[in-house]
């Protein structure tokens, strides 16, 4: 035993075998082993020449009131093997550079001084109560002593260091953050089990202000998680390769960084609220909670979305999308290649702002038959869309655009279909827009069909369904500019009515707020024997009508009589009708 009130100095070494009592420095040249419990009663500094010193027992300070416990210049690594400060916790415990202090249990302290290297290689979970800071260039490492599955380490206080490592290529480890941890470089490395046995993990649950945070497999996995409520995580997210490391968000954070900018990370998992304010890369992607304020979002192969996903830039999506809610992607426009979308949920593609920042196609998306609703674009939206592949789904369909092509069939089993196109509207050839449930509505400046009579159909009519196409062509029958209808047949036409408005018939209806302006005139000859009166005698031979369009059939009464301009005798008399008033206007090519 050792019971230390005066310091030792320039001995060659130390080696107590049983409880120390330290109240004085210690300086040896060469090693100093304490295999006993230590208690410090004052606040000591122990100093080898470049040799270790060992507590092979538990470190405490001797009362409530903190000892610190300082390493002098010069001295070698200092291993700590029992719990430290557990039964009455140090003050500051303070290294000096190039040294590496390693701590095999729990540290109950204020502050860890760090100027060198830290290494925790518990193999059981243990709690680093303590506060480290960065006094230099600093190393903290987490790593499990032995094969196998690693105990968490977790850190009570803030932590500050150059380079934080969790696992080695040999071992796993596993750490939790629960304060701000601010530094250079972060490292998660898998251990070198073909399994999950040597599986790495840093869980921060705090502010992250970091340059970088690395994601290296290895032959494991290695794996960070961010479980902190409103935190901001500053630092680039990587793989050390591509597809490697995962990313799992159970908080509500704020990424500042790039994500997966240089090497993609195999899987970005977003359990809570997540706000992204640089570019995303991924390998797959799950989503349970809302992604928000992202730039763009790059996902190479699947993604599970089970909520809505917001950037102002480009979403692209290289793989399957598998829907576990009805969600909505907003972006400023989507790139789709060899997707197919599963789950009977909803999908909205909605703009970031007004309209998409370029003509939106949906080129490469595939849309499962379960789908229950689909929603592309946003009303005010004045980007093209195209539709090029064929979609039958059970739920209705809404499309916003400027121009509106449909190069392929629509189909709806449930729900109506609404295309609204402040451009020109165009089906392609022998392609139809089909809904066996609900009503068609097609709003648009143009109204351009190729596919001739078949080109809309309800093939739920009988059920007092309809379509509609609402033109606001300007002149609808103008050879060059004018509306194709086709051989569309129709119910009814109706000019001068605007979207919105009650058309006055019922079933499927071309409407136009386009209005045609009809004049009536008077024809032919008229003349009587004079009678001293100026009515003049009219036959349905005198009245005729212009203005028509479309080979409408105009209706209108023809009265008997009209009024020569006076009662006199002459020649070249005008003749005035009244009451002239227009009975119907039937389009010859309805049906």
């Amino acid at each position: 035993a050792l019971d230390l009130n005066a310091a030792i100095t320039n001995a060659s070494s130390l080696s107590v075998s049983g409880a120390s009592d330290l109240g004085a420095n210690v300086t040896t040249s060469g090693t100093q082993t304490y295999t006993g419990a230590v208690t410090l009663s004052a606040s000591p500094t122990l100093t080898t020449t470049s040799n270790t010193i060992t507590f092979s027992s538990t470190v405490n300070a001797v009362d409530a009131t903190d000892r610190d416990l300082t390493f002098g210049s010069g001295s070698g690594n200092v291993i700590f093997t029992g719990a430290v400060g557990t039964t009455y916790n140090l003050g500051t415990i303070t290294d000096i550079a190039g040294q590496t202090l390693t701590f095999s249990d729990a540290v109950t302290a204020t502050t860890i001084a760090n100027y060198g290297t830290l290494l925790f290689n518990a193999t059981s979970a243990k709690t680093i109560s303590p506060a480290i800071t960065d006094n230099g260039t600093t190393t903290i490492q987490v790593i499990n002593s032995a094969d196998g599955a690693p105990g968490i380490i977790t850190f009570s206080g803030n932590i500050a260091a150059d380079t934080i490592t969790i696992g080695t290529t040999t071992k796993a480890g596993s750490a939790l953050f629960n304060g701000t941890v601010t530094g250079t470089n972060i490292n998660v490395v898998g251990g070198d089990a073909a399994s999950s046995a040597e599986n790495s993990q840093a869980t921060f649950a705090d502010t992250v202000t970091v340059t970088a945070i690395t994601l290296d497999n290895n032959t494991s996995s290695a794996a960070v998680t961010f479980s902190g409520t409103a935190k901001t995580i500053t630092g680039t997210i990587n793989g050390l390769a591509t597809t490697e490391g995962t990313i799992t968000v159970s908080g509500t954070p704020t990424f500042a960084s790039t994500i997966g900018d240089t090497q993609r990370v195999s899987q970005l998992t977003i359990n809570g609220a997540t706000t992204f304010q640089a570019a995303v890369r991924t390998n797959a992607l799950t989503t349970t909670a809302a992604i928000s304020n992202g730039t763009t979002l790059d996902v190479a192969s699947t993604s599970s979305i089970g909520a809505n996903v917001t950037t102002t830039g480009t979403q692209t999506y290289n793989g399957n999308i598998t829907l576990s809610s009805s969600s909505s992607l907003t972006g400023g426009l989507f790139s789709f290649s060899n997707v197919t979308t599963s789950g009977a949920y909803a999908l909205s593609l909605l703009p970031y702002s007004t309209s998409f920042t370029g003509d939106q196609s949906l080129t490469g998306l595939t849309l499962g038959a379960t789908l229950t609703g689909l929603t592309v674009g946003a009303s005010g939206n004045t980007a093209a869309i195209t539709l090029p592949n064929a979609i039958s789904i059970a739920g209705p369909i809404t499309v916003y655009g400027g121009a509106i092509n449909v190069n392929n069939n629509v189909t709806t089993s449930s729900g109506d279909i609404l295309i609204r196109a402040s451009g020109t509207f165009t089906i392609a050839s022998s392609k139809a827009i089909t809904n066996s449930s609900g009503n068609t509505v097609i709003t648009t400046s143009k109204f351009v069909n190729n596919a001739g009579s078949t080109a809309l159909s309800n093939t739920n009519s009988g059920a007092s369904k309809y379509w509609q196409v609402w033109s606001s062509n300007a002149d609808p029958y103008n050879v060059s500019t004018g509306d194709t209808v086709g051989s569309l047949a129709y119910d009814f036409k109706q000019y001068n009515i605007n979207y919105g408005a009650s058309p006055s018939g019922t079933g499927r209806a071309l409407l136009y707020s386009y209005a045609p302006t009809l004049t009536f005139s008077l024809t032919g000859t008229v003349s009587k024997t004079y009678d001293g009166y100026d009515t003049a005698t009219l036959t349905s031979s005198n009245y005729s009508v212009s203005g028509a369009v479309d080979s409408d059939v105009i209706t209108y009464n023809k009265p008997s009589s009209g009024t020569y301009d006076t009662k006199n005798v002459g020649t070249s008399k005008t003749v005035s009708v009244t009451s002239v008033t227009l009975t119907s206007v039937a389009s010859s090519t309805s049906k």
